[in-house]
């Protein structure tokens, strides 16, 4: 039902300005924890929040036919898809509810073009970095950021896989450590579906070195910090993790980078656009990364309104080949990222795929 201040206002007749117009909604989902009702109430306040944007914009007799479109998806909503967030496109000639793994900033954009770029630039980030403390007997991971050190994980040497506690050492031998650092490495990979962090080792270099040369999953290693005679509790952990967690935007940028590179060079990675949206088609890829400079290279801001005679794409969400790959990745439940500057090696888009060789897809 359209507001009273829109359907009792007088029809205008449009002749010099017939362009169509796009809503994008986006808004943090999960029925199952937050509610069916919480979020029909939000859905509600997004529609009313459009309705006003739109009558400052447009004559009413454009307002309601893109209106009923979006009531239209509104009340086609499926409550029983536990979705983080949910993405909705409508306009004239276009209408599709996106339901995302990914946290969503709380948006409503009316009257003006937003793509699935844009869409991933609204991700929620957790500006973390997920810590493998590494011991002689011990190794301990934590979930960290600005404020906290958080312990996730904690295995000691004497009950570890392949120890023998019944045998009394009177040193830990080089096997031992060498079998220790490979299931600290495993519980890592374990880890990183849960908690997909840049990562810091830290321990001892000699330890930090038997570690380097079992890990698997140096793709996700952002640094290296030596013990220190200071860091003996999580607090003072914290306080030598500041320069990463300071920094975590460009730390979270060259991690992604030496995905890509180490991707590379296992020949697990696939670029180009052409090569790879047959992949995403098929449900293929564990990671889309795109260049920023694709997706926003280009002259719209929060105060764009659509000229005269633009010709909206179809859909209006998709601006460019980019924008398309995003979608097929969005629809498969692939993860999308965004880098600042061009991919030039990688023709400006890479997949890293789930499979270790892209050759036996």
């Amino acid at each position: 039902m359209l507001l009273p201040f829109i359907a009792n206002r007088p029809s205008v007749e449009v002749t010099t300005f017939q362009a169509d117009i796009p809503i994008t909604i986006l808004l943090p989902f999960e029925p199952h924890m937050r509610g069916k009702s919480m979020i029909e109430h939000q859905l509600s306040c997004a529609m009313h929040k459009t309705e006003r944007i739109l009558a400052d914009l447009y004559p009413v007799t454009m307002i309601i036919p893109v209106m009923s479109r979006l009531q239209h998806l509104v009340s086609s909503i499926n409550y029983s898809c536990f979705k983080k967030s949910i993405a909705l496109f409508v306009s004239a000639v276009t209408e599709k509810v996106f339901y995302l793994d990914i946290e969503l900033e709380e948006k409503v954009i009316a009257g003006r073009p937003f793509s699935l770029g844009n869409l991933i630039a609204n991700k929620k980030q957790q500006e973390k970095l997920l810590v493998l403390w590494l011991q002689e007997d011990r190794f301990d991971v934590y979930e960290a950021d600005n404020e906290r050190c958080l312990c996730v994980d904690s295995n000691l040497l004497m009950h570890s896989p392949g120890f023998d506690k019944d045998i009394k050492k009177e040193r830990i031998t080089a096997a031992d450590l060498y079998r220790f650092m490979m299931y600290a490495d495993s519980m890592l990979s374990m880890l990183l579906t849960t908690y997909p962090f840049p990562v810091i080792v830290a321990g001892e270099d000699y330890l930090v070195d038997y570690f380097w040369s079992t890990t698997v999953n140096e793709m996700h290693i952002a640094g290296f910090l030596p013990s220190k005679e200071s860091m003996t509790n999580e607090t003072e952990l914290l306080t030598h993790l500041q320069p990463w967690i300071t920094d975590w935007q460009q730390v979270k940028v060259q991690s992604l980078l030496q995905q890509v590179e180490q991707a590379r060079k296992k020949e697990n990675a696939v670029w180009g656009c052409c090569n790879i949206v047959p992949l995403l088609r098929q449900g293929i890829g564990g990671l889309l990364i795109v260049s920023g400079t694709v997706l926003y290279g280009r002259n719209y801001t929060d105060n764009f309104i659509i000229p005269q005679h633009w010709n909206m794409p179809v859909p209006f969400y998709c601006f460019n080949d980019a924008d398309n790959a995003i979608e097929l990745a969005l629809m498969n439940d692939i993860d999308v990222e965004v880098i600042p500057g061009f991919l030039d090696t990688f023709n400006d888009m890479v997949l890293l795929p789930v499979s270790e060789n892209i050759n036996n897809l």
